[in-house]
């Protein structure tokens, strides 16, 4: 496995702003909704070193203890310690009595510039997204920076960059970044009144990528959710 020390800089912050138009969602970080707003920030978030997807297992329930706002992320020991990922788990519900329909994306930016010689930090990193309006449920998919060696040419006959693995060869593959900057998108329809979706992001630096070599990363990462909502004049399914 290949080890980085730490990132060297804080992440800088995250954050989650809802903008509702019409609609009238809210966000908040628990699912009883005792506090809400529509926005949410997340500050001085602790300097990363790299971890590995593998090291979570399914058979201990780790993906599910994952995607619940009773499971903090991880605090570091001291001022200049490190975690080995960060994550956050937030709730949108429809307040209002009409339909509403929303679209989520998750963008990335690098802060700074890496030195010479220092490893390429959007490179090795992953992103696991969950999603799940039935709250019972953790389904989930991780994302990754696609690969900027490997080749494959698709069934419509573009070559295009490989997605990466999700950790080690022998590894599912992740889904690809949309571009550098902008990770996902997510859209909901036929959202109810009442209605409540649970978010769980987790982000790590992947050790067991083949990237995940040279000097440790001295920039650092900001991360936002947005999310533009419409009310929806009917469900979709009874249209």
């Amino acid at each position: 496995m290949s080890i980085i020390a730490l990132l060297a800089n804080t992440a800088g912050a995250y954050t989650v702003s809802l903008n509702r138009g019409t609609a009238s969602l809210s966000l908040s970080p628990s699912e009883g909704f005792d506090s809400s707003s529509t926005y949410i920030a997340v500050n001085g978030i602790s300097p990363l070193h790299e971890y590995t997807y593998s090291a979570w297992q399914e058979d201990d329930n780790d993906f599910a203890i994952l995607d619940s706002e009773q499971t903090p992320a991880p605090t570091p020991a001291s001022e200049e310690a490190t975690i080995p990922y960060f994550k956050y788990t937030f709730y949108v519900k429809n307040a209002g009595d009409s339909f509403a329909e929303f679209s989520l994306s998750l963008n990335i930016e690098v802060v700074g510039m890496p030195t010479n010689g220092a490893l390429d930090l959007n490179s090795v990193l992953r992103v696991m997204f969950y999603s799940n309006r039935n709250l019972t449920e953790h389904n989930r998919d991780v994302y990754a920076l696609r690969s900027n060696i490997n080749k494959v040419t698709g069934d419509d006959g573009i070559t295009r960059y490989a997605p990466e693995r999700i950790c080690n060869p022998s590894s599912d593959y992740a889904e690809p970044f949309i571009s550098a900057n902008k990770v996902l998108t997510s859209d909901e329809i036929d959202f109810g009144p009442g209605e409540i979706i649970r978010y769980t992001f987790v982000f790590w630096i992947e050790g067991e990528d083949p990237d995940c070599i040279g000097e440790p990363p001295d920039n650092g990462l900001s991360l936002s959710v947005n999310i533009n909502a419409k009310e929806q004049a009917a469900p979709e399914t009874e249209m």
